[in-house]
């Protein structure tokens, strides 16, 4: 308290280290579904959707 009464501007946040993705261990797997659509014909790409229902049935 006595801080943030004697200074005129707060002190700066500490950061948090950045904390790990659920998605970290499918990222590789997602990258490589999006890189081969980018080859697949203009209305064939995956939708978020198939690439969930894919990640489920592995």
């Amino acid at each position: 308290m006595r801080k943030a009464l004697d200074s005129a501007w707060p002190e700066p946040r500490k950061r948090l280290p950045p904390r790990p993705s659920t998605l970290d261990p499918y990222k590789v797997v997602i990258d490589g579904i999006l890189w081969a659509d980018l080859d697949a014909p203009r209305k064939q790409p995956h939708t978020v959707n198939r690439i969930f229902h894919q990640l489920i049935t592995g």
